[in-house]
């Protein structure tokens, strides 16, 4: 969905739950990822190692610089 509001983002207006128009930028974009890494290492269980913690990061940075560059397709 991100990727589809990157994408169509002068073509469509998305607006919040307030009305207020979201253009989804890439700071935008990059706070949306954030926050949600966050609330995916909360969730995980206590004893989850370090590697899998990594695999979660990198999985973040990478799906980001895709929808950015705009090498993510989403149709």
């Amino acid at each position: 969905m991100i990727g589809q509001r990157m994408l169509h983002r002068d073509a469509v207006k998305v607006v919040d739950s307030g009305g207020n128009a979201v253009r989804h930028t890439p700071e935008l974009v990059s706070k949306l990822f954030d926050e949600e890494l966050r609330r995916i290492l909360r969730e995980l269980p206590s004893d989850v190692d370090d590697k899998a913690i990594e695999k979660y990061r990198r999985a973040r940075r990478m799906s980001e610089e895709m929808i950015v560059r705009g090498e993510f397709d989403p149709v």
